[in-house]
């Protein structure tokens, strides 16, 4: 009889380890699900930013591209000699177009939106100021006196501060990472 009370014990308690032991790996395998989870959410949020930084920088070389191409113009006296210029400066403008269009269409978050909202001011800014110093430029390009006073009192500075704006932008952008990281790296 004490045998059959043992093995009953020895029974019960076998039971009970095999018990705690499935609960203990179904847990476990939540907790893994759950990591893979966030990390792959972290990943997404991390491309995502490194994704959004490239756009603004793509549009900060643009802009400068663009003005570094004005520059030229005032060294080129004859029409058919800034004709290509200008059709550098007309591709430059279509990148930024493309990833200015591609920063407002995945901005997420307000602080993105209202930089973008700051740096589309700035970029209309610098296109006037742009276009007319090229109409200067055209109108007397034996005589860039005033062409040259607009690029350096207005384009430069209107660039600059489209430039500070995209700047601003990207540092948000990196703070938003930085703070993504953070957090996942609470979570795990």
């Amino acid at each position: 009889m004490r045998l059959a009370r043992t093995q009953s014990v020895a029974f019960r308690l076998g039971a009970s380890v095999a018990i705690v032991v499935a609960v203990l790996a179904g847990v476990s395998a939540m907790a893994i699900n759950q990591l893979e989870a966030v990390s792959a959410r972290g990943e997404t949020l991390v491309l995502e930013g490194l994704h959004k930084m490239a756009l603004a920088r793509s549009t900060q070389n643009s802009a400068q591209a663009g003005a570094t191409r004005l520059h030229s113009l005032f060294l080129l006296r004859e029409r058919d000699g800034r004709v290509p210029v200008y059709q550098e400066i007309d591709r430059h403008r279509a990148d930024l177009e493309a990833s200015m269009k591609q920063l407002t269409e995945s901005a997420a978050r307000d602080d993105e939106r209202r930089a973008l909202a700051r740096i589309e001011i700035a970029r209309s800014a610098f296109d006037s100021a742009f276009t007319e110093t090229v109409e200067l430029i055209e109108l007397d390009p034996d005589d860039p006196r005033d062409a040259t006073k607009a690029m350096v009192e207005k384009t430069m500075p209107a660039l600059e501060t489209m430039l500070a704006a995209i700047n601003d932008l990207v540092r948000a952008q990196a703070a938003a990472a930085d703070e993504h990281t953070a957090e996942l790296t609470a979570a795990q």
